[in-house]
């Protein structure tokens, strides 16, 4: 089979494949005597089992651990469950942090209806997020709290310092010139 009938049957674009070969994941193919790639039903298989792989959360990396121990003889099945629990604990971890940050933008919503735009300083910035009305859960959490859940979490794991870690989507936070933000705000400059 060439690659582009393995990247249409795996529906998948023919650089990935190369990629992945580049990267180990799959096994150098045959040439022809022309130099094109021919690759056997194997690599539908291994294909798939990447892709459901990449779906249980797990990377790269951790799926040539689990390909490298197969190719060796070694039933992958124990690191495999190890990596789940892992992804699992991870999971429980961004939840936690997810519901932390729920309450963060709540209170900071419930801010932006009470103040006035109009009173925004330059030295503050934006007064929803600098405010100190005393409405604590409308402020962001202070980065050693967080930190410490990360650390927290990550020292119950054990993983390879050479794998990429998982990071948190970045915050990106509420701009005072934004009137969809500050109902009265649009109400002012609306037409």
């Amino acid at each position: 089979m060439r690659i582009g009938a393995v990247a249409d049957a795996a529906g998948v674009p023919t650089q990935t494949i190369r990629f992945y070969e580049r990267k180990g994941l799959l096994p150098a193919p045959r040439r022809n005597p022309n130099g094109y790639r021919d690759y056997d039903a194997s690599t539908l298989t291994r294909l798939a089992f990447i892709r459901s792989a990449q779906t249980a959360g797990l990377t790269l990396v951790e799926i040539t651990s689990i390909l490298d121990l197969r190719r060796d003889g070694a039933n992958p099945c124990t690191h495999v469950h190890s990596l789940l629990q892992t992804k699992l604990d991870e999971v429980r971890v961004r939840q936690e942090e997810l519901t932390v940050l729920e309450a963060e933008l709540k209170g900071l919503i419930r801010r932006s209806e009470r103040l006035d735009p109009a009173d925004c300083s330059d030295a503050q910035i934006c007064q929803i997020i600098t405010s100190g009305d005393g409405d604590v859960s409308a402020r962001p959490p202070s980065p050693s709290s967080t930190l410490e859940r990360r650390n927290a979490a990550s020292s119950s794991r054990s993983r390879s310092t050479s794998e990429s870690r998982w990071r948190p989507a970045s915050r990106s936070w509420l701009d005072c010139n934004d009137a969809t933000v500050h109902p009265r705000a649009a109400a002012e400059t609306a037409p």
